[in-house]
């Protein structure tokens, strides 16, 4: 069945639509996000909030728990959402041009990102049951490393491009000019991610529980989900570890042009070489999920970003060489814990469930990353208000935050170890038996 042509065609269908929409994310990611951001007139902290408002757009995934069972056509009722969100990134690119400014154009800007993540985070876990139904499980985590190595290789040129283009526009004194070649990439990369998405073959009913078992209580849900321990216990997991993302890495953007005072170009050259760090340990991260377990593999990656912030923590403008380092470790730790997290949902969850278990630790944990991007930037508005200084100490506020994502991953990696470590024995190693000792 796996094997068959249009599954085939539906997988790597679902690898350029994933493609196609991590171009995307770049575009409204890092240093340009904040240069739009900062044309508009948001402080430092409001930035890095902003900037964090995906981990509260994990909230809208939770909406998808009354409705799933409700949805007669995935593939019409993904695309119209995910296109729209898609294309209001774009969208976002335009407020600068409008006859607006101040306040106004700042609140439009937000209401654009919102919606933006409205439309991507609502069918989100929906989307990718859907790209999943046609992955042979044993297969999952070498198929995941293949999908994130095939959007960071191929992110290698819009990176450059987007970079110097940037540069050169802003650096004559155009700074519209580069947010209107920004809103055109973004409606290029939207437009072939919608094509993906419409070549992909409609949603399996067989292989998807979900769609065949009928209408389910809320009562039925949160039995099958929160009531489970194991489940709980990944979500507490996430949640730490979108609190230590969170905490800091929505701030580095204007920390890496303001007080290093890097080009865009630079910035984007370094996220180059750390997204290639990323994509060349990709799929030995993969294997190691598939031969020992998803939760041991995060392990790992947790150690490397806890490196990363480190790092960050010694980062200064006579040291801004560990700007890189922190960038490289911060990538290289997600092919460690981005498709794990997804997978290991999988492994705690009834399949009839798994839509709605996505949704809710994802919506979770959400919560969770933007409270901690709050308290971050009211950290960082506090020492930047002190002549940054704090305790008497001379600090940049982005330091320590770098202190605090440091603790947070330090505390992923003892509740790894002593939680979920200890119910490893229940993950789904690569042989498809469940509850094998020797999954670990």
């Amino acid at each position: 069945m796996y094997d068959s042509p249009e599954y085939k065609r539906t997988r790597w269908s679902y690898i350029a639509e994933c493609t196609f929409e991590y171009f995307v994310a770049l575009m409204v990611s890092d240093s340009i996000l904040s240069l739009l951001l900062g044309n508009l007139g948001m402080s430092d902290s409001s930035i890095g909030i902003v900037s964090s408002l995906v981990s509260l757009a994990f909230l809208f995934q939770l909406l998808t728990v009354p409705v799933v069972r409700r949805i007669t056509n995935t593939k019409v009722f993904g695309i119209i959402f995910h296109t729209v969100g898609q294309f209001a990134f774009a969208a976002l690119f335009l407020v600068p041009l409008l006859p607006v400014g101040g306040r106004v154009g700042r609140v439009t800007a937000v209401a654009l990102i919102v919606v933006a993540y409205f439309g991507n985070y609502f069918v989100n876990a929906i989307i990718f049951r859907w790209g999943t139904s046609f992955v042979e499980p044993s297969r999952r985590g070498k198929y995941g490393a293949v999908r994130d190595m095939t959007s960071l290789i191929s992110g290698v040129g819009i990176q450059i491009a987007a970079g110097i283009a940037i540069d050169r526009y802003t650096e004559a004194g155009n700074v519209r000019a580069a947010f209107i070649f920004c809103a055109v990439s973004c409606c290029v990369f939207s437009a072939a991610d919608l094509c993906s998405l419409l070549l992909m073959e409609k949603e399996k009913t067989a292989d998807c529980p979900a769609q065949t078992s009928g209408r389910a209580t809320f009562a039925d849900i949160m039995r099958n989900t929160l009531g489970k321990k194991e489940y709980r216990s990944t979500v507490i997991l996430e949640s730490l570890w979108r609190g230590a993302m969170y905490s800091a890495a929505g701030f580095v953007g204007t920390y890496k042009l303001n007080e290093l005072a890097m080009t865009v170009t630079a910035i984007e050259i370094v996220n180059i070489a750390a997204q290639m760090a990323r994509m060349a340990l990709s799929l030995p991260f993969g294997r190691l999920s598939d031969r020992t377990s998803y939760s041991k593999s995060a392990s790992v990656g947790f150690a490397v970003a806890a490196a990363g912030f480190l790092a960050l923590a010694f980062t200064t403008p006579d040291t801004r060489f560990m700007v890189v380092v922190f960038t490289v470790c911060y990538n290289v730790s997600m092919a460690g814990t981005h498709s794990n997290f997804l997978y290991m949902t999988y492994s705690y969850t009834d399949p009839r469930f798994i839509t709605e278990a996505l949704a809710i630790k994802k919506g979770l944990s959400g919560i969770a990353g933007f409270l901690m991007s709050l308290l971050a930037g009211r950290i960082l508005s506090v020492v930047q208000e002190n002549g940054n200084r704090l305790f008497g100490i001379s600090v940049y506020g982005q330091q320590v935050l770098g202190v605090l994502a440091f603790l947070m991953t330090v505390a992923c990696i003892a509740y790894n170890s002593l939680v979920i470590g200890r119910q490893r024995d229940l993950e789904k190693p690569a042989n498809g038996k469940e509850g094998a000792k020797g999954s670990d």
